[in-house]
């Protein structure tokens, strides 16, 4: 994973990690993406587009499943 601290939003971070995993593995997909953040894929493609945010509840999930450091989260929380 790249350095939370080089992204300015949520969905530029995300959708950088959603590039990293695709180039690690070709048949990973946003749907793939989504499952493992444990939302439905059409949310996670509204929060890429930067149509929908994030509540502080599902921050705060994504934030452990990207298992991001407490440097990482303070940042993430300010992204949110």
């Amino acid at each position: 994973m790249s350095s939370i601290f080089n992204y300015d939003s949520v969905n530029t971070f995300l959708s950088s990690e959603l590039d990293r995993r695709k180039r690690k593995n070709e048949n990973y997909s946003l749907r793939a993406f989504a499952r493992d953040l444990k939302i439905s894929a059409s949310q996670l493609s509204e929060i890429l587009k930067g149509s929908a945010g994030l509540s502080e509840v599902k921050a705060t999930d994504l934030a452990a499943l990207l298992k991001l450091k407490p440097s990482e989260k303070k940042y993430w929380f300010d992204l949110v």
